[in-house]
């Protein structure tokens, strides 16, 4: 699990396949950051495009963001057999409080 202080920037790196493994391109790549007791920080923002597959968020913690266990929620959307099939992956990063 990664950790980072107030004030930081999260880097969140994303890789969507489809079934088969194979890298893909979803319509509408987005996001949603959680604190940790659940309210949310940032909704539904869109991902930035690196290459096939892969996308990127970079989230701003605030100097004053709560301590604990936040949650990012990444997904998109593709078509298959003529229907359209959503990937929704989670993970979790902690804030820590620095000690000077």
């Amino acid at each position: 699990m990664h950790k980072y202080e107030r004030g930081d920037t999260v880097r969140v790196d994303v890789t969507f396949r489809d079934a088969a493994g194979d890298l893909i391109d979803p319509s509408t790549p987005r996001y949603s950051v959680y604190k940790p007791d659940g309210v949310t920080f940032l909704a539904d923002q869109d991902l930035t495009y690196v290459s096939l597959g892969c996308y990127r968020a970079d989230v701003q913690l605030e100097m004053t963001a709560d301590i604990g266990y936040w949650t990012i929620k990444v997904w998109g959307f593709y078509t298959i057999g003529g229907g359209s099939k959503r990937i929704l992956n989670s993970d979790k990063f902690k804030v820590e409080e620095v000690n000077d």
